[in-house]
């Protein structure tokens, strides 16, 4: 676990860096200056910052290779990633997330909407980016330390293996916490409860396609009027910065899709318990044979 500890630190901070210096280098090579030293987020650090998490994907396949763990047991107990459910997934979810956009569109202020010099490089940023940050972090979060704290309990009892997945999950939610790094309480709540939902669907449907698309749905929707605001201040998460109602408007549609899922897992029988590398079907035993009377000893000589 501390050698696993160790290259997923060392690789993250290395990817960080030098996508830091990209992102620094696109917006050098778009503007002609470097903006992001305090002023704020620019488009070239928004970029560099969801490909440093992106990477956090084959950095955790790597870590599985630790636990001398083929890389595709990973993404689900069947050592696949499955792609229909995770698409049926998306499809569920989705739904909960616009009435959250149009809600937010109706009610809330969109003053200072419109096309800027930013507007397309996020379009295309945030499309083609964002839904690997969402995988990056699930794979980190509810793929590696999830499995590898659960994996200190023995799975003897159904009672280990609950304590097990509430251990597990407890401490990849405050490292996904953490990971936002924010200083509101009310922030750090949500991100918190956030990620036990995740941690709770990768455990019913044995796999992180549900949660991947559900954190996938969440970011774009977030997202959507990001290319035509002033972003700089995306990141400002400090004390005061949200309320209590956060836990109400973002987490309501969070766990109605975690309630819907875990309903369409079971009615599709989706699988959640599987043993990797146990050996596969044995041949059926040979059939019995007649027992033969004992031979008569041999006389002495």
């Amino acid at each position: 676990m501390l050698l696993a500890a160790v290259v997923t630190v060392v690789g993250f901070f290395a990817a960080g860096f030098a996508f830091g210096l990209f992102g620094y280098a696109i917006d050098f090579a778009r503007t002609g200056t470097v903006d992001g030293t305090g002023s704020g987020l620019t488009a070239g650090l928004f970029l560099g910052n969801n490909l440093a998490l992106a990477s956090l994907i084959p950095i955790a396949l790597l870590v599985s290779l630790v636990f001398r763990q083929p890389m595709r047991w990973m993404s689900s107990v069947t050592g696949h990633f499955r792609w229909r459910w995770f698409g049926a997934s998306l499809a569920w979810c989705l739904p909960f997330w616009i009435v959250l956009a149009v809600l937010s569109a109706v009610l809330g202020e969109q003053g200072g909407l419109g096309v800027n010099k930013d507007t397309v490089f996020m379009i295309f940023a945030v499309l083609l980016t964002t839904p690997l940050q969402c995988v990056g972090e699930e794979f980190l979060c509810r793929g590696v330390i999830n499995r590898g704290v659960a994996s200190f309990f023995p799975q003897t009892t159904r009672l280990l293996q609950v304590l097990s997945a509430i251990a597990g999950g407890a401490v990849s939610s405050v490292v996904f916490m953490l990971l936002h790094n924010a200083g509101d309480v009310w922030l750090n709540a949500n991100y918190f409860l956030f990620a036990s939902i995740g941690c709770y669907l990768g455990w019913v449907t044995g796999g992180l396609e549900a949660s991947c698309a559900m954190h996938i749905v969440n970011n774009l929707t977030a997202m959507v009027t990001l290319p035509f605001t002033d972003f700089s201040g995306m990141f400002n998460r400090e004390a005061g910065s949200s309320s209590p109602a956060v836990l109400v408007i973002d987490l309501a549609p969070v766990v109605l899709a975690a309630i819907v899922l875990t309903w369409r897992a079971h009615r599709k029988k989706i699988t959640n318990v599987s043993a990797p590398g146990a050996a596969g079907p044995t041949a059926p035993p040979a059939p019995a044979q007649p027992i033969q009377p004992p031979l008569p000893m041999a006389s002495p000589a």
